[in-house]
């Protein structure tokens, strides 16, 4: 099984988190990024089982634990901020994320521009889009739709 499917077994089936508290101390005899492999799992699977508030409570626990975040753990979390009409919390995250030295990806960008367009914020979703272009990545068919979306509602 892989990370994935262990996180959406876990957070659908509500886990405790004294159960994930184990499963990590037997995971860390293989390294932080064993751990990170298990909490980004987790984090996912609460998300997909509709369980956003464990989701965000889980990625704090992940960060006091000291385990590193990686550009997968931040996207998610940015994801999950702009679907709750939440864009400057994953603004914020998104400066976090560089500030700790992960580099955003393509995934990365297209959440930051998708929660600007949802609260209907075109020109920072402009801003975003033209940032990831400065970055060096090149949009993909999800970056443009965000971008289409941003032009449909200027009026």
């Amino acid at each position: 099984m892989d990370g994935k499917g262990l996180g959406l077994g876990l957070g659908i089936l509500g886990i405790t988190e004294e159960a994930l508290a184990l499963f990590l101390t037997g995971v860390c005899r293989h390294g932080n990024g064993a751990r990170t492999v298990v909490y980004n799992a987790y984090i996912n699977g609460l998300m997909k089982g509709g369980n956003s508030d464990k989701a965000e409570e889980i990625f704090k626990r992940m960060k006091k634990d000291a385990c590193k975040s990686t550009t997968e753990t931040y996207t998610m979390l940015i994801n999950l901020y702009g679907k709750a009409g939440k864009s400057f919390m994953a603004l914020k995250l998104f400066h976090e994320m560089t500030t700790h030295k992960c580099k955003p990806n393509i995934c990365t960008y297209t959440a930051l521009v998708n929660a600007f367009v949802r609260e209907g914020l075109c020109e920072k979703a402009e801003e975003v889009f033209e940032q990831m272009q400065e970055a060096g990545l090149e949009p993909d068919v999800y970056a443009y739709n965000a971008l289409m979306e941003t032009y449909s509602l200027i009026p």
